[in-house]
């Protein structure tokens, strides 16, 4: 910086102390962002008089395109002696009461500083201004300052200096952790920054060179990015670069960045990209580099920035090599677990300390979580898969995106054949948004066994499907019950056919669902399974669509019993018995239709009843209860009371009186019908009747004059039961 110095000395005596004086000190380039209010630096050196206080003012220009804030507008001071490496800040020292003018374009400060300061000493200040959006992108801050060195001889010192300015926005490139390159497979690389001031409605270009021996992978016309502020969550908007083209034969390839008028994000903000780096399948072991360009202009002015991410082209004597896994269908809003496998080349032992394993999710998917995975393998002309002993893969770490994890390749001590396959399955979660289409979760290995470093990778084909038409299968049941018919309800799209299958496909129950959305269907549950896997399909008209898969734990039936063993048809019965505490059940027959209205709860003390009126003639009532708990719903095995024997008649009445009308009465069966006969089964009385639920019968019958007794039979009838009674011989009474 250039400043004219411009001195105040009065007449010195002799022997007095130096007049003071003031030189104006360069203290850089001021960087100012349009838009927010910034501060250039100011200083001088006050040199001469005696130690003492400080007193003065400074008159400062604004530079062009900023001005001087009309409050809040004190300069924060620091002062340093010669020699000292840093300054320091006191309160005493700054710049006040400024007198601004009109057009804030200039301010007059009153100067005071009463720290006992030495006779040589630095001061600088901060000078707020507000950048105009249409500040120049160079201009510079003017001042003058005056005063006088307390101590000092009679005289006063001034001091003419500028500090240059310029506009722009704060973007560095951030290094980020070396990035294994895979030879024959494009690789994700990192590109990172981090904004230093407010950023935003950007308009720039970037360019990225690939590390030397590589170059780009084609067709990356678009590159999505993300960023995050300090604290917030990630955003992928304002960062899509656009319009890619390679250069150079792919060595080097250009984005356009054009976030939107709109877009801004504060300092500290993190952005990131992913660029393919394809490295060819005979590439050299070798260090490397990316190196990106990022430059242009923001609303807070121009900017550029350089960000390197180290890469390593790795060892490899193909002792693993990558293998082919089948292909793979994801499921919308759930979590799929995606095999891939390896190959061993030679008779090896399991990899040694720093080997690693990464992998990556396929475009628009997540790695669900980082938990060990154990692996299998299969031998040479086998065709069995058997599980290792130990965990392969341990101490996962997931990006922060959770699009890769990476981990350590544990030595676990296995020996294992040449052409023997490794397979290791990723849990890789589908959001229900996510685009449709064909991808691929690639599995990156290097490291070393025994017999040799390796460096591979495979990759397994999935696919997205079209995002659904129908509303997503719901199933409510949370475990079923083992050997029952269970009762499984759900929800899905409102009048479709949903097909219910097992685990091989071959269809279990086909229902239809209520124009409500809520389905039914019952399930009997094998008295020795663990659990109950159903795979579940919905259609509707054209449309057909997977409804997912779900796994039922089985529990042991509850204890219920019946301790009603019998019943009188035509009569209201009580049936009683025993269950889960707590459990809501409904009385069905063996097809689930209610036999009685509605639904009860099994109270704590575990007991259950209720009413119902059995058909008159019935020889056996026969129910089921459909009991409800604990997340599972089931009907219980029949439960059957038979109908109470005909009970023997009786009779009451003792004699008869001849030539009149008699009335005969006894007991019986309650609510068997009865006829009145003779011993040859003729009816004495027309008809029949029903015994009272009393057990009472009677009938009335003219007795013949001449008659010396009166014989009769009653014939009782339930059902298929019928019961003669024995012959009663009633005596004329004696006159």
């Amino acid at each position: 910086m250039s400043a004219a110095v411009v001195l105040g000395v009065g007449a010195v005596p002799a022997h007095a102390d130096t007049a003071p004086r003031a030189v104006d000190l360069d203290l850089g380039t001021a960087v100012l962002q349009r838009g927010d209010t910034g501060a250039v630096d100011i200083g001088f050196s006050e040199i001469g008089g005696r130690p003492g206080s400080v007193e003065g003012e400074v008159t400062v220009t604004a530079p062009a395109g900023t001005k001087i804030p009309a409050s809040d507008n004190d300069a924060v001071g620091q002062y340093r002696n010669p020699g000292w490496p840093a300054w320091l800040a006191t309160s005493s020292l700054r710049l006040t009461d400024a007198r601004v003018n009109a057009s804030r374009t200039q301010a007059t400060y009153r100067l005071q500083a009463p720290a006992d300061f030495n006779t040589n000493v630095q001061l600088r200040f901060a000078i707020p201004v507000e950048v105009m959006p249409t500040a120049p992108l160079d201009s510079h801050l003017s001042y003058t300052a005056t005063g006088t060195r307390a101590g000092g001889p009679t005289g006063s010192w001034s001091v003419n200096g500028s500090t240059p300015t310029t506009v722009a926005a704060g973007l560095e490139g951030t290094g980020g952790s070396t990035t294994t390159l895979q030879r024959g497979t494009p690789t994700p690389v990192p590109v990172r920054a981090t904004t230093t001031t407010r950023f935003g409605a950007v308009d720039g270009t970037v360019v990225v060179t690939a590390p030397a021996g590589t170059v780009f992978a084609p067709d990356q016309t678009t590159v999505s990015g993300w960023y995050e502020e300090t604290g917030g969550a990630r955003h992928e908007d304002g960062v899509l670069l656009t319009g890619g083209e390679p250069l150079e034969g792919g060595k080097r390839y250009r984005w356009k960045w054009r976030s939107g008028s709109t877009w801004t994000v504060g300092p500290a903000t993190r952005l990131g990209w992913d660029v393919a780096v394809q490295t060819p399948p005979d590439a050299p072991a070798s260090p490397g580099r990316l190196t990106a360009m990022l430059s242009g202009s923001t609303a807070q002015g121009p900017f550029s920035a350089e960000a390197t991410t180290p890469t390593t082209v790795p060892v490899n004597d193909e002792v693993l090599v990558g293998a082919d896994a089948s292909p793979v269908s994801l499921e919308r809003g759930a979590t799929t677990p995606v095999e891939s496998r390896l190959r061993t080349t030679v008779t090896t032992s399991s990899p040694l300390a720093g080997s690693n394993a990464q992998f990556t999710a396929p475009v628009g998917t997540t790695i669900a979580d980082d938990a060990a995975i154990r692996g299998a393998y299969r031998l040479p002309g086998s065709e069995q898969w058997t599980a290792f002993d130990r965990d392969q893969l341990v101490d996962g770490a997931l990006t922060d995106d959770r699009t890769a994890v990476t981990y350590r390749w544990d030595t676990t001590g296995w020996n294992l054949p040449a052409g023997t396959l490794l397979r290791f399955a990723v849990p890789v979660a589908t959001p229900g948004d996510a685009p449709a289409g064909d991808g691929a979760l690639t599995m990156t290995v290097t490291g070393s066994t025994p017999a040799g470093t390796f460096a591979a990778s495979s990759s397994t084909s999935v696919q997205i499907p079209e995002a659904p038409v129908l509303a997503p299968v719901d199933l409510h049941n949370e475990r079923v019950v083992a050997g029952w018919d269970n009762v499984l309800r759900g929800d899905a799209e409102p009048n479709a056919t949903l097909r219910i299958t097992d685990r091989f496909g071959a269809e279990l129950a086909s229902v239809t669902v209520d124009p409500n959305g809520s389905w039914t269907a019952v399930l009997p549950v094998a008295v020795n399974a663990s659990e109950l896997r159903l795979g579940l399909e919905q259609t509707l008209g054209d449309t057909t669509e997977p409804g997912g898969a779900v796994t039922l734990p089985s529990v042991a039936p509850p204890s219920v019993a019946s301790s009603t063993t019998t019943m009188v048809p035509g009569l209201l019965n009580r049936f009683e018995g025993t269950g889960p505490a707590g459990a809501r059940y409904r009385v069905v027959n063996r097809w689930g239709t209610d036999l009685v209205p509605g639904t009860s709860d099994i109270p704590a003390a575990g007991s259950w009843q209720f009413d119902r009126t059995v058909s008159n003639g019935a020889v056996s009532f026969a129910f089921r209860l459909q009991l409800a708990i604990d997340g599972w719903e089931a009907r219980t095995p029949e439960f059957s009371a038979s109908a109470a024997s005909l009970v023997p008649a009786t009779v009451t009445t003792k004699t008869v009186v001849p030539g009149t009308e008699n009335r005969f009465e006894g007991t019986g069966t309650a609510a068997a019908t009865y006829r009145v006969v003779n011993d040859w089964g003729t009816e004495l009385v027309p008809g029949e009747r029903t015994i009272g639920d009393d057990r009472h019968w009677e009938f009335r019958r003219v007795v013949d004059h001449r008659a010396r007794d009166f014989r009769f039979r009653i014939e009782q009838r339930r059902g298929s039961q019928v019961l003669l009674s024995d012959l009663f011989v009633l005596p004329a009474a004696e006159r």
